[in-house]
Order: structure tokens, then sequence, then C-alpha cells
């Protein structure tokens, strides 16, 4: 059984070091982030779950590593953005994903969203930018 946690940002959480949220739930376990439009979340990478990430963004969250640096990565990916998210990669999903965008998605090295062989979903919204 996986461990599950929750974090809803209107601040700032910034990370000198290498992640700025990491969850270790096991596979089984779910992390939620709900970053508001006054959110910022940023490190050498974003958010990284072993599990499933559950992200609901309306502000930015933002890898500063230029090499493999990725903003959102799990190994189930859930993304609602309306937001910014930018990374080398910026979604990076081990397994499946679901994407739904109205905002901006950058890959600073190239992927913006990194889709698997399983059944991943992308829904575009007017006003993505990808």
């Amino acid at each position: 059984v996986g461990t599950d946690g929750s974090i809803r940002n209107s601040g700032s959480i910034i990370s000198d070091g290498l992640l700025a949220i990491s969850h270790a739930g096991g596979q089984d376990g779910v992390l939620t982030v709900t970053n508001q439009t006054s959110g910022v979340i940023m490190g050498g990478s974003g958010i990284s779950s072993d599990g499933t990430v559950n992200l609901f963004n309306l502000g930015t969250i933002q890898a500063t590593v230029s090499a493999g640096g990725f903003a959102v990565n799990g190994n189930v990916v859930n993304v609602t953005n309306s937001g910014s998210i930018v990374g080398a990669i910026g979604i990076l999903s081990l397994n499946t994903a679901t994407t739904t965008n109205s905002g901006t998605i950058t890959g600073t090295g190239g992927t913006a969203i990194k889709l698997t062989n399983a059944a991943d979903t992308l829904t575009l919204l007017p006003g993505s930018k990808i």
C-alpha cells in the first residue's frame, strides 16, 4: 500500500538542491499538488514521485538544471495546466500520462512532454503553448 501526500501552494517552494518536491510513496502512492496562480515551485528539478502525480497548476513550475532537469516526473502523471511548466523535459511519465493544457509547457532541452507507448492522453485547449 502506498503513502499519499498533498500540497497546496500559493507561495514559493524553492530548492537549491536537486528537487523542489520529492515524494517517495511507492508505486501505489499518490502525490496531489495544487499550485495556485501566485505559486512558484522551482529547483534543479521540480516535482518527482515514484507513484502517481496529480498536478493542478495555475502558477509556475520550473526546473533549473539544463541537462535532464524535469519539471514534473512520476510513474503515472496527471496534469491540468493553465500556468507555466518549464524544464529540460517539461513533463516526464514513466507509465501513463494524462495532460490537459491551456497554459505553457516548455522543454528547454527539446522535450516539452515525453509520452510513452502506454495509453497517454494529451488535450490541448485554447491558449495552449508547447
